[in-house]
């Protein structure tokens, strides 16, 4: 019996050792890119400062509904790396796109909204080899259904935005999580 458990760590530093030789030039069969489509925003005053972030915090400690989130202009570019199609669910509940805001002031919140029960497909969406597919990100709300979290930048000054895309892909039972590097952007005080 301790000669299996020997065997199959050997087996496992070697398999692991196999994966660490192939190195980082080995593509994922998907990634994810976020590109800012404009690179400058500008802080409207009902979102700015210590008295916005007041506010949202009092929201919340009631239960309330928070404020619609800034309108952003991104681009989530999913890519196949394969030499074959790969077909992934969109728009439905198994999948969803999460931001996450990073930068001086930066609020990232669960949004508690109610949502109706029933289970909503993604329409399957095929990627041809060596291709991409564009999700348009149109504001700071994501999530579950797009709503269930909610970012707010409060502050002006260098900001980053980086997104998780959580999918399925079709014959698959497991969920494909891709990240993307975090893009960086500017939000101007209003004048």
């Amino acid at each position: 019996m301790p000669s299996n458990i020997i065997v199959s760590l050997v087996v496992a530093f070697v398999l692991a050792g196999t994966a660490l030789a192939q190195g980082p030039d080995v593509k994922a069969p998907l990634t994810a890119r976020l590109i800012a489509n404009k690179d400058t925003y500008t802080l409207e005053p009902a979102y700015a400062g210590q008295a916005f972030r007041d506010k949202v915090e009092a929201i919340q400690k009631a239960g309330g509904r928070l404020p619609d989130a800034q309108a952003v202009d991104f681009t989530l570019r999913i890519t196949n790396n394969t030499a074959a199609p790969i077909t992934i669910k969109v728009g439905g509940d198994e999948s969803r796109i999460e931001l996450t805001l990073d930068g001086r002031g930066a609020l990232n919140l669960d949004n508690p909204v109610a949502m109706t029960m029933e289970y909503r497909m993604g329409k399957p969406t095929v990627i041809a080899p060596g291709k991409s597919l564009d999700l348009p990100i149109t504001s700071l709300m994501s999530g579950t259904r797009g709503i269930s979290r909610v970012a707010y930048f409060t502050e002006p000054g260098a900001h980053t935005l980086s997104a998780t895309f959580t999918t399925q892909k079709e014959g698959e039972e497991v969920q494909t999580v891709l990240t993307t590097e975090p893009v960086k952007f500017t939000v101007a005080a209003a004048k």
